[in-house]
């Protein structure tokens, strides 16, 4: 990537895109100053730095102000803060074991300890597969202005998903995005879903991995000008990361895994909704989360208006066949 010149960002907080020839998004990264290392008495001048170019992009670990000794910044070398997340078994050793807070070197001596723990901490995390949620998008048909919605939408579920239950060796999930034609203005808007799905060693649940969304194109537009658009992406895109899609593995052809959902009985039974939903909604007894199977529509009649409950359950089938493969 070559630039004449590069944009000025503000200190405070900012957003910065990367924007292909085809105006397609192709990474999207938003900051802020509470972003940088704690102890420094001013972040003017100091640049933030990637920790782990395979880590999510959005992901707050994953940045740190550069080092001092590299006046606070890398341009056009390998970042000062660069720490692979393939790390090897050994212990950590502090040197020096004691060290007092008015010698010359105490802040020197503090920022590696720091550095140390944190490198410790992500270390075990990672091995235990639980670290680290990365959606990562391709277009079709879509302007700069709507990928900008799809991954805005993506950001809002990275910092909800912080990670898995088991230990994969990928925390990607892929999804390609379309804009075509479906059956025009009003009618279907969309849909989403899994592709194919992954699973850990422990082959204790199945996890999207990659997946589909799809958009009329004959009414993206007015869902933008409305404003409704980022509801839309946000609603679909759960769908392609597993809820209603993934909460039965035999219903998508895939026994053995988890089977926390029975197409229409209403009653979800994952564990930490269970208790989330006990606690928030004061049902301790509660053996399940109660889902709703149908929708109500308003109609009107020549004596006045009554109510119509229409079936709507739960989608438990994604939009193409879903293939599995065990991740190491």
């Amino acid at each position: 990537l070559q630039m004449a010149t590069l944009p000025t960002y503000s200190n405070e907080e900012g957003s910065v895109y990367l924007i292909d020839n085809l105006d397609q998004v192709s990474d999207y990264f938003a900051y802020h100053e509470d972003m940088h290392f704690g102890l420094l008495n001013s972040v003017d001048g100091v640049t933030l730095e990637r920790i782990d170019f395979e880590r999510p992009t959005n992901d707050v670990t994953n940045w740190h102000s550069a080092a001092e000794n590299v006046d606070f910044g890398t341009p056009g070398y390998l970042n000062s803060q660069y720490v692979s997340s393939e790390f090897g078994a050994g212990d950590i050793v502090v040197t020096p074991e004691i060290f007092s807070p008015d010698s010359g070197t105490a802040m020197k001596n503090l920022c590696s300890i720091t550095a140390l723990v944190f490198i410790a901490f992500f270390a075990d995390r990672v091995s235990a597969g639980v670290i680290g949620f990365d959606i990562q998008l391709s277009y079709s048909g879509f302007t700069a202005s709507q990928q900008a919605i799809f991954e805005a939408a993506a950001q809002t579920w990275e910092s909800h998903i912080i990670g898995y239950k088991d230990t994969v060796s990928s925390t990607v999930v892929s999804i390609t995005a379309q804009a075509a034609a479906i059956d025009g203005v009003g009618g279907v808007l969309g849909s989403a879903g899994p592709q194919t799905v992954k699973a850990g060693p422990e082959l204790n649940y199945l996890y999207a991995a990659t997946g589909a969304m799809q958009f009329d194109s004959a009414d993206i537009a007015s869902l933008e000008t409305a404003g409704t658009l980022s509801d839309v992406i946000l609603h679909e895109m759960g769908h392609v990361l597993g809820i209603g899609s993934l909460w039965s593995s035999s219903a998508v052809g895939v026994a053995g895994f988890q089977e926390l959902y029975v197409a229409g009985s209403g009653e979800y039974t994952g564990a930490n909704a269970l208790a989330a939903w006990q606690s928030e909604f004061n049902q301790p007894t509660a053996t399940f989360v109660p889902v709703e199977l149908g929708v109500v529509q308003e109609r009107r009649t020549a004596t006045g208006t009554r109510l119509t409950e229409v079936a709507a359950q739960p989608d438990l089938s994604a939009t193409s066949p879903v293939r599995i493969f065990k991740t190491n």
